[in-house]
């Protein structure tokens, strides 16, 4: 009896067991978030990461030299406060102002991104065929993420790798990358010498992107400069746009409905 009694137990443990691996392996019956991006990466689908919010901000320099341009650089951080929680926004593309008729320098909706930009460097190894480049960050934004492979630690020089986007546009040198999305984080990953350039032995990849708050940065309406704006402590600045466009990743059942109609 306590023969038979162990054989039945482990008889509908496997049977539950297998149900579930086998439900796993098909979108329609998937419930683990990583067995449904596996399948929809079968179809050329990517779900959406998490968004950062954006904000516009008319701003006035008041320089206390006589600057021939004032240069607000990537990077530049303004704050905001919300509930007692502080919220960093970030300018992701340098601005240069020119003084106008007035030898004021102004800039009119200057966009400002949710999140503090990052930097990780990873190292490329011959000795570790499986190396993987994933961000050790959660909640990134994909559309912030921003690749650099530089030669060497001695050689500075470096490229700019894009997001691939078109398959039949890529040859053997094409500075590429693909991303995809691992539990709750991203990996980068790149070509094989074949289908895009591959990164070689000693090469330095340099990922920079945003760590984003999604829809709870949304609606902000007061900012300031964390440390100056382009390197002056006197400015005025006026909100042109409170922060909008902030959102949550995709869901599972959003990708399960739209990575299959994505394909046809």
């Amino acid at each position: 009896a306590v023969l038979l009694d162990i054989l039945a137990y482990n008889t509908a443990y496997l049977a539950f067991y297998c149900n579930m691996v086998g439900n796993e392996m098909f979108l329609d019956s998937a419930v683990l978030r990583d067995s449904i991006t596996s399948r929809a990466k079968m179809l050329g689908y990517r779900g959406r990461s998490r968004r950062s919010s954006i904000a516009y901000l008319d701003i006035e320099v008041l320089p206390d030299d006589a600057p021939s341009t004032v240069i607000i650089a990537r990077g530049t951080k303004f704050t905001s406060v919300l509930d007692g929680i502080t919220y960093t926004f970030s300018v992701q593309d340098s601005f240069t102002i020119y003084p106008d008729d007035l030898g004021d320098f102004k800039i009119e909706d200057l966009p400002i991104t949710e999140g503090e930009i990052l930097r990780h460097k990873f190292t490329v190894s011959d000795s570790d065929p499986n190396q993987r480049f994933i961000l050790p960050n959660s909640g990134v934004d994909t559309t912030s993420i921003r690749v650099t492979v530089q030669e060497s630690s001695s050689n500075l020089t470096s490229y700019v790798f894009q997001l691939a986007s078109d398959l039949n546009v890529i040859d053997t040198q094409s500075r590429v990358y693909f991303l995809q999305e691992v539990g709750e984080k991203h990996e980068v990953y790149f070509g094989d010498g074949i289908i895009g350039k591959k990164p070689q032995n000693g090469n330095l990849i340099f990922v920079d992107y945003l760590v984003s708050h999604g829809e709870e940065a949304n609606g902000l309406s007061s900012f300031q400069a964390a440390n100056g704006v382009a390197g002056y402590s006197d400015y005025t600045l006026t909100l042109a746009t409170k922060s909008s466009g902030g959102a949550e990743k995709e869901d599972i059942e959003s990708i399960r409905k739209l990575a299959p109609l994505s394909y046809q």
